[in-house]
């Protein structure tokens, strides 16, 4: 683990990793917990991973650590083995489902080799593939391995012809908004990439204009004091129906919630270790909770299970074991891989 990573960061992933779990299990379930819980709407919470991915890439290429071509090049190493091998598994885990259970799987029953093929290579949607949909929510490191490539593409471009990377940063923001507002459906201009573009790119520009350094206790203060007023003076319920809270969440609540916990006191008080090995399992239980979804319902097939999903317990329970499997996969399976790569 790098030693100067931002643990009050991890707690950020910890908790949109999980919202994103909740999503998904409920989507799939069909579940409604009695109106007790509603985790339908927060679809929204991959666009934090895009504009985090974003500040944090800009922070990086800043000090000048490695050339952002190498950057790139150790981006998708870092990323793609472990979408390679899960979208492996969840094609297994799909045959056997198609095989054995009556009814259709939430993602579609498809198998698909040339789908396991895209994913492996960062290519599922966002460029120029339909997407196959193995292991459907991969598709956001393949438009964020887009966004990377973009930007190594504009940082060549802003030192050639002299212009601020600013510029080109705010262009791909009102880009992403303007595919995002009109629905269009082309390579490079779909509704995949449109997500990552003005999420991403705003995460970039934000990186480049805010000094962690600068984040002491009356701005800590302020951004508490904004963050509660936007959680409680906004009418949320109006913003979605206008088809705008996307932007706002984006725009607004995501970098304040950055700015929060880089704060210098924030970063102090919360600098636990174990924050730092769960936010890097976080990758692994995103890549996972899906063919683990899969893998329960062919497991209650096989054995005959009968369960109510429909109930909190159960909710929290498939919370949990993804987190267990997250860290498992990220001790047994990712880390290994990522030092074999990086000694080769």
């Amino acid at each position: 683990m790098k030693e100067n990573r931002v643990y009050s960061l991890d707690i950020l992933r910890i908790i949109a990793a999980a919202m994103i779990v909740l999503h998904h299990y409920q989507q799939v379930t069909n579940s409604y917990f009695g109106g007790r819980f509603n985790f339908r709407g927060y679809s929204v919470v991959v666009e934090f991973f895009f504009f985090l991915s974003g500040f944090l890439a800009w922070k990086y290429a800043a000090n000048k650590q490695v050339g952002f071509g190498q950057f790139i090049k150790k981006k998708a190493l870092r990323l793609l083995p472990l979408v390679a091998i899960s979208s492996v598994a969840y094609e297994i885990l799909l045959l056997i489902y198609v095989n054995v259970c009556e009814n259709a799987w939430f993602f579609g029953n498809e198998i698909s080799i040339w789908g396991v093929v895209l994913n492996s290579l960062g290519l599922q949607c966002g460029w120029f593939f339909e997407n196959p949909g193995v292991n459907n929510p991969t598709w956001y490191v393949s438009v964020l391995l887009l966004c990377y490539t973009i930007y190594w593409l504009l940082d060549v471009l802003s030192k050639k012809i002299k212009v601020s990377q600013s510029f080109f940063f705010v262009i791909m923001v009102i880009l992403g908004i303007m595919i995002w507002a009109f629905g269009w459906d082309m390579p490079f201009l779909n509704l995949y990439s449109a997500r990552g573009y003005y999420s991403f790119f705003w995460g970039l520009l934000m990186g480049k204009l805010i000094d962690p350094k600068e984040l002491g206790v009356k701005w800590m203060l302020v951004i508490v004091a904004v963050l509660l007023g936007l959680y409680w003076g906004v009418d949320w319920l109006g913003l979605v129906h206008w088809g705008v809270h996307n932007y706002v969440l984006v725009l607004i609540c995501y970098p304040l919630l950055v700015f929060l916990c880089i704060s210098v006191p924030l970063k102090k008080i919360l600098n636990f270790r174990i924050l730092g090995v769960l936010g890097e399992a976080t990758y692994d239980v995103y890549v996972w909770h899906v063919p683990l979804l899969l893998a329960m319902y062919v497991m209650f097939e096989v054995f005959h299970i009968s369960l109510n999903l429909d109930y909190y317990k159960c909710l929290f329970a498939f919370l949990a074991g993804a987190f267990g499997v997250g860290v498992i996969s990220y001790f047994v399976i990712n880390r290994p891989l990522q030092k074999l790569i990086n000694r080769g």
